[in-house]
């Protein structure tokens, strides 16, 4: 019996990981849904398959306290719960369980506030936007910065390459060699849950994402219900790709696929945002067949659909 705390990327995956090694898993979250910064219709489709195949999941609570009692081969752990302060408690019974509510930088002994770098515990190293931090001698990179939105493994190599560029070679017109840009706000990231399907979206990737920012936008997206490589393998067909763009353009703000190899998908699109290329292009780039990455062509063609005059008009 295992309990995870958590309902973010590392708390589904590994809930997913040890309901098929035949653990029975609870899964505690205080939002209202698992998978919260990610678009709520990818969400839906994991929390659909985590149910399937078993793990019960608890959402929109809080964790009152863990006890421990002695016991053999495993302790026996009860995890007191509470949807709501008005609530009665509720007891969740398990012999493990894995807090999976994020990282916490570890900077302690590094005598950060005798070099004079801003940083807040539990939080990380305050950065600017080149990576320099209140010590403009002194850079960060990686997990250990401020920016949540940044804590990618691919992201802390290509930090790194950031900071080399703006701390030797600030005066070069060159860019990093692993990166599009010196600053982090010129950068579109892109992010994988590797669930089975995966959830990976990148930029404003989903509708509350992109109301949040104040952007007004269009949405295009397709299936894999009718996609045939998924279909022959066997894939969910709940999968999906939506891809967003500024409201009466091509221009692609973000987007989210749900697919297996969904990450491996991504990098089109990734590479559109970054770039600027329009929805049209990737709409008339020609995609192998039978592949399941069609379905990215099949939500990019239906911008050029949408603006097909008829004949004779």
């Amino acid at each position: 019996r295992l309990a995870v705390i958590g309902a973010g990327p590392i708390g589904v995956e590994l809930s997913q990981a040890f309901s098929r090694f035949g653990s029975q898993v609870t899964v505690l979250e205080g939002m209202n849904r698992i998978m919260g910064p990610e678009d709520p219709d990818a969400a839906a489709v994991i929390h659909q398959v985590l149910e399937q195949a078993g793990v019960k999941l608890m959402v929109g609570l809080k964790v009152d306290r863990v006890d421990f009692t002695a016991g053999e081969p495993w302790p026996e752990i009860r995890i007191t719960v509470r949807r709501g302060e008005a609530a009665e408690p509720e007891i969740v019974v398990c012999d493990a369980f894995l807090v999976a509510t994020g990282r916490a930088p570890n900077v302690d002994g590094l005598g950060l506030e005798i070099a004079g770098v801003e940083f807040t515990p539990g939080i990380g190293v305050k950065v600017n936007d080149d990576l320099s931090t209140s010590n403009p001698d002194i850079f960060a990179v990686g997990d250990v910065i401020h920016r949540p939105e940044f804590k990618f493994t691919h992201m802390a190599g290509t930090m790194a390459g950031m900071a080399v560029q703006n701390a030797l070679f600030a005066e070069s017109p060159d860019l990093p060699v692993n990166a599009p840009s010196r600053v982090l706000s010129e950068i579109c990231v892109p992010r994988c849950t590797y669930t089975e399907p995966e959830v990976a979206s990148c930029g404003l990737s989903n509708t509350e994402a992109a109301t949040r920012a104040g952007v007004e936008f269009d949405v295009y997206t397709s299936s894999l219900e009718h996609n045939d490589r998924g279909i022959l393998e066997g894939d969910n067909p709940a999968g999906f790709v939506k891809i967003l763009c500024k409201k009466g353009t091509e221009e692609i703000l973000g987007a989210t696929i749900v697919a297996e190899r969904a990450g491996d998908m991504l990098a089109e699109l990734t590479l559109a945002v970054q770039y600027k290329l329009g929805l049209s292009q990737i709409a008339r780039t020609v995609h192998p067949y039978p592949t399941v990455g069609e379905i990215v062509q099949q939500a990019a063609l239906n911008y050029n659909r949408a603006r097909m005059q008829k004949l004779g008009s």
